[in-house]
């Protein structure tokens, strides 16, 4: 009787060890979905900055290259054949140029004609004559004179484009195409910077880049292509899309499929993945259920997991509250981890934060360049170019400053990053207050010169 009565305490306290890790285990997963749909959607927002952040850097490339006096000397050429040769000739000397210089090459480099007819690009001495504006609107969008960033399928690989137009005494004569491919090591780079799980870029509906990183995302292309239902691959998509749970490698994913900025002409996306099972408990062994007789030990490995869980979920809640002060602009507090194992997540958060701030007043030299010690009443250039400054809107003058500026720092390598075209009229204005109250003048403007390796902006009376 008494063994049994044994047997059966025995019985009794395994039952119970059993039905404390269902419900440990349930709670796990629900808390892990809990914290995966949040990370989700908080990675989704620094992915769209972070976007527009290249973008800018496309941009600017482009403007560079649109200011290189050689190719517009190959583009003036009248015979076909040698300004073909001469832009080549061209683009793969200054591309071969910045990988000495350990400036990052671009993947993609084209010069089109006013008609939008390409010319030359990098790698193919052959390539000319394709109708690109017929082909890409923004063509013939930097044709109208604007510089404009987009997304392209390249040889089936996604480009960060930059387009920018070449100008000859005020007129569009051609624009410069310059691209950079975001390739597996780029989704590698910008899943560690979200601190997602997994990360994929779709263009016309195809998966043209995943993450990959030990292997943990080998395949990862062919699930998804499996699993992402038709209507959300191509065609409009005005705001991301919550996807059903994905199976992969055995576990499950929330997944969440989000469009990309300047990528609407090609249906860019990115999906967005988050393991909803990794902290989940695992299943019980036999050796681990002869170990839970105890149900002591069964109500401390409860204990447990609920104190690990609460811990984690403060950590992360007071990450995301720093993400949101981030995401609504508030970008002067730096990003810090309370706990050690999100670390590198805030670290890489801080480093999108610092970019996105930009220079502050009186810690950068980016604004360094605005001397007040050079207000010239003589001419600087031809009476017929000051007239045209004079005459040109406040807008437009404004715009091209900034482009010029920017392109021009580019072009030495100082940082431009973070000089928005709002902050820096505002800066512009601000000077143009102070010289004309300065000097009695009743107009000044400024032009971008280049000395040696320093960009500085010239004021101009003008009256």
């Amino acid at each position: 009787m008494l063994r049994l009565a044994g047997f059966g305490a025995a019985l009794l306290a395994v039952l119970a060890g059993l039905a404390a890790w269902s419900a440990a285990r349930n709670q796990a997963l629900e808390a892990r979905r809990a914290e995966a749909e949040t990370g989700i959607v908080r990675a989704e927002r620094v992915l769209e900055r972070s976007a527009r952040v290249e973008a800018q850097e496309s941009e600017a490339s482009a403007l560079a290259w649109a200011r290189d006096e050689e190719l517009a000397r190959a583009l003036g050429m009248l015979d076909a054949a040698e300004r073909q040769r001469g832009a080549f000739a061209r683009i793969e000397h200054r591309s071969a140029t910045l990988a000495k210089e350990g400036t990052p090459r671009p993947d993609l480099v084209m010069l089109v004609d006013a008609q939008g007819k390409l010319i030359a690009r990098n790698l193919d001495p052959m390539a000319a004559g394709d109708d690109l504006r017929a082909r890409e609107r923004a063509v013939g969008v930097a044709l109208e004179g604007r510089v404009v960033a987009d997304l392209w399928l390249v040889s089936h690989r996604m480009m960060r484009v930059g387009l920018a137009p070449m100008r000859d005494k005020g007129r569009v004569v051609g624009a410069m195409v310059v691209g950079f491919a975001a390739a597996a090591e780029h989704a590698g780079s910008t899943r560690d910077l979200l601190g997602v799980d997994g990360l994929a870029y779709l263009v016309d509906g195809q998966v043209v880049a995943t993450s990959v990183g030990q292997g943990r995302d080998e395949g990862l292309g062919a699930a998804l292509a499996e699993a992402l239902p038709q209507q959300v691959r191509r065609g409009p998509l005005a705001r991301s899309v919550a996807l059903q749970e994905i199976a992969f490698r055995g576990e499950g994913y929330r997944a969440r499929i989000a469009p990309l900025p300047f990528g609407e002409a090609h249906g860019a996306r990115a999906v967005l993945l988050a393991n909803a099972t990794a902290t989940a408990l695992p299943l019980p062994t036999a050796g681990g259920l002869l170990l839970a007789v105890s149900g002591a030990g069964a109500l401390l490995a409860i204990l447990g997991a609920l104190g690990t869980a609460a811990y984690f979920r403060r950590s992360l809640a007071d990450l995301e509250a720093q993400v949101d002060r981030v995401a609504t602009g508030e970008l002067d507090a730096p990003i810090e981890a309370t706990s050690a194992v999100l670390e590198p997540l805030a670290s890489g958060i801080e480093g999108l934060r610092v970019r996105l701030r930009g220079p502050a007043r009186g810690d950068d030299d980016a604004w360094a360049t605005l001397g007040e010690d050079e207000v010239l009443a003589a001419p600087l250039a031809e009476a017929a170019e000051l007239e045209r400054i004079g005459a040109e809107a406040e807008e437009a003058y404004l715009q091209r400053t900034f482009d010029e500026f920017v392109a021009a720092r580019a072009a030495v390598g100082a940082p431009f990053e973070g000089i928005t075209p709002d902050a820096f009229a505002e800066k512009l204005k601000e000077k143009e207050r102070a010289l004309r109250d300065r000097y009695g003048a009743t107009r000044i403007r400024f032009l971008v010169e280049r000395r040696g390796e320093q960009v500085v902006l010239r004021p101009v009376m003008l009256g």
